[in-house]
Formats: structure tokens, sequence, C-alpha cells
């Protein structure tokens, strides 16, 4: 794969309800772990369509990740 080609996933990803547990299920029969729910949505040939995001949108799952948002809320 080329670096071009690699992107940086953000949360939230939206798909109709009955694509995405659709993708579920053809994952889970075909015992198919993925790394997220776009990677599932294109294991059953469907097109993920990429839209911009804001880097500031940033994952909090650590005391350290909180103080790094407020941080950032702070400088803006």
């Amino acid at each position: 794969m080329k670096r071009y080609m690699i992107r940086m996933a953000q949360t939230p990803q939206a798909f109709h309800y009955n694509l995405i547990l659709r993708a579920h299920v053809t994952a889970q029969k075909r015992a198919y772990a993925g790394t997220d729910d776009a990677e599932l949505v294109e294991l059953c040939g469907e097109v993920v369509k990429m839209i911009p995001g804001d880097p500031y949108n940033i994952k909090i799952t650590t005391h350290e990740d909180l103080k790094l948002a407020e941080a950032l809320l702070a400088s803006r």
C-alpha cells in the first residue's frame, strides 16, 4: 500500500442501519474481526465515502487525553 493511500479514521462513523447490520453479520459468519465499522462495510463490497475531519477531534480515554483536550480548547 502506498503511503498517500493511508487515511486516519475518526469517529463517529455513520452508516444506514441495514448496511451496518449486514456488515457485522457477514463478518461474524466469516469469523472476521475488523478494526472498525468502515472495514466491515468494505468487506461487503461497499464503497466507504470519506469526508474531511477535524484534527482537534481527539479520542479521550485517559486523564492525559483530557488534559490535552482542555489545552486545545483553551487555545481556540
